[in-house]
């Protein structure tokens, strides 16, 4: 079973409003869902060991989705990846691994997924101040939303 991690900033807890809502979703498509707790850990390198840790894990299921062929895990999976490496502040390898969850997200025509990634790469755009490709990337996440009747997203 694949598990989405989500990663919050220091100050909002792990299961805010927004990240109960995302697992909810994440539930109803038959995942599992986890959210880093940072509460109490002050220490910048107990937050990256932490951090390491999930990437860890997401890379081993990863590498079992990639065996089994279920390709809605793998990206998962990738889009999970670039949000580690997106909280890190590496925007380019975000980028990269959101690219690759979009690629195998179109393929298999998940428009939900779609719009849900390319928030994240806007967000990884905004990263590298490129704020004209982000607004184009959630301008595009929006047009889908709404599409789909989403009005939480």
């Amino acid at each position: 079973m694949t598990t989405v991690i989500f990663s919050h900033g220091q100050e909002s807890g792990p299961w805010g409003t927004k990240i109960n809502a995302m697992a909810e979703m994440v539930r109803e498509l038959g995942c599992t869902a986890d959210s880093i707790d940072y509460k109490g850990i002050a220490d910048p390198s107990e937050r990256v060991s932490k951090l390491t840790q999930a990437l860890e894990n997401i890379q081993n299921s990863l590498k079992i989705n990639e065996e089994t062929g279920d390709k809605r895990g793998i990206s998962s999976c990738l889009m999970n990846i670039g949000g580690i490496y997106e909280t890190q502040g590496n925007s380019i390898k975000a980028l990269e691994y959101f690219q690759n969850s979009f690629a195998i997200l179109e393929e298999l025509g998940d428009k939900q997924g779609i719009s849900n990634v390319l928030i994240r790469i806007g967000n990884a755009y905004i990263l590298q101040d490129n704020y004209p490709e982000a607004f184009a990337y959630f301008q595009n996440a929006l047009l889908i939303k709404e599409e789909l009747g989403d009005k939480y997203g």
